[in-house]
């Protein structure tokens, strides 16, 4: 089932409203693929904290709304936290927010998230930081026999622990992450429940340095 704290980004709604959302038993579902929002984004590479830091709500939660993917409320939660001393800072009070969710919310966090190599790639529905991601993977050029096995062992991690298997894709490539997925799926599950929530962090951290204009191969 999808995430509470994950929602639709509504430019229309007011900061109080979409604040109020977070944690409510009733948030929409997680937010569906927005080319147009990946293309604002990049535009803000060369941004500083200082230019962070003057960000009203609305304009915070555009630029930051999928460094946690499809869970806009995280940078809604985020802004609040003001102001950020670097990326550092503001990468620590993401991950602050993650860690402080029930475990109902860091498995939402991670049903937000797409298989890979999985439907939403095949139907063109995938975020434009996920496409990016899984493209430089290679996770877009797989054979028939690569995709039906990445899908199989897909089918059986959702089955087992019930959140799709993530793993920062751009550090990894096509051929290690069929032998990653099928090694994790062996694992407990607060065992896995905490190594996924550490690859939302490194994705989340990457997709940071990109809008920061960080060196990501320093990170």
């Amino acid at each position: 089932m999808p995430s509470r704290y994950c929602t639709a980004r509504r430019p229309a709604l007011s900061k109080y409203k979409l604040a109020s959302t977070v944690g409510a038993p009733h948030s929409p579902a997680c937010l569906p693929a927005r080319e147009e929002k990946a293309t604002y984004c990049l535009s803000w590479r060369t941004m500083d904290m200082e230019k962070v830091n003057a960000m009203d709500f609305g304009e915070f939660v555009e630029v930051f709304g999928n460094v946690i993917e499809r869970c806009p409320l995280v940078a809604a939660a985020v802004w609040s936290q003001r102001p950020f001393s670097d990326r550092e800072d503001l990468e620590r009070h993401f991950f602050a927010f993650i860690d402080s969710l029930p475990q109902s919310g860091r498995e939402g966090i991670l049903r937000c998230h797409p298989d890979l190599a999985g439907r939403e790639l095949q139907r063109g529905a995938l975020t434009a930081e996920s496409q990016r991601e899984q493209s430089g993977a290679g996770l877009t050029r797989l054979g028939p026999e690569e995709r039906r096995r990445l899908l199989e062992l897909n089918a059986r991690y959702r089955a087992r622990f019930g959140f799709p298997f993530v793993l920062a894709a751009r550090l990894s490539h096509r051929e290690a992450v069929p032998a990653e997925l099928a090694r994790r799926l062996q694992r407990q599950p607060a065992q896995e429940l905490r190594t996924a929530l550490d690859e939302v962090k490194k994705i989340a951290g990457l997709r940071l340095a990109d809008l920061l204009g960080a060196d990501p191969a320093r990170l």
